[in-house]
């Protein structure tokens, strides 16, 4: 299911929620948060023949939807009794709004959705939170926050800051990086 979520700005975030379809009948489950800039999920139109074959053979999914449900870590949480919620932050996939990197309403924002989350029927009141790069920073943001039903964070991979790591390492652009990230996101455009 995906949703929009209001944050006490006013601003809507776009939400993805996944529930566990096999298992054990329950009607709340621990929730596993990810929090993310990079798209929640995206369509890829033009896939030709020989991509759709590959991500068949790859994630069991002829495309071109995809989505965080589809890589293999979240479905074995699935298949473990966890639900999967995955929102775009401020200002990037459906999400609405602004944003400036690591601004300090995005953890304000990601404080919201947890005490969100921890109140829908289908949450037993546990959340944690998982992710690497930029999902893994996002993890202390909403932390510093201490939403009471965030039971945990498992941050991988993470840069602290962008001027002596990350895009700007030693205050020098790392224009290679930029250029592939570049290349990368344009894969999503839709035009």
């Amino acid at each position: 299911k995906s949703e929009y979520v209001k944050m006490s700005d006013g601003v809507k975030l776009a939400v993805d929620l996944y529930l566990p379809a096999e298992g054990p009948g329950r009607k709340s489950f621990p929730v596993v948060f990810m929090y993310t800039p990079y798209s929640r999920s995206f369509i890829h139109p033009r896939m030709s023949w020989l991509e759709k074959t590959i991500v068949k053979i790859k994630l069991g999914v002829p495309g071109p939807v995809f989505d965080y449900s589809l890589l293999p870590a979240n479905r074995m949480l699935l298949s473990h009794g966890y639900a999967l919620v995955v929102a775009d932050m401020r200002g990037t996939g459906a999400s609405y709004g602004w944003q400036l990197p690591f601004m300090k309403r995005l953890g304000d924002d990601g404080g919201e959705l947890v005490n969100w989350i921890a109140s829908q029927s289908w949450c037993n009141g546990r959340v944690g939170m998982m992710g690497q790069s930029y999902l893994a920073w996002s993890q202390f943001a909403t932390a510093r926050k201490k939403p009471r039903a965030l039971k945990c964070i498992m941050p991988e991979v993470i840069t602290f800051t962008g001027y002596t790591e990350g895009l700007r390492p030693g205050g020098i652009a790392a224009q290679r990086w930029i250029d592939y990230y570049s290349e990368y996101l344009n894969g999503y455009n839709m035009s």
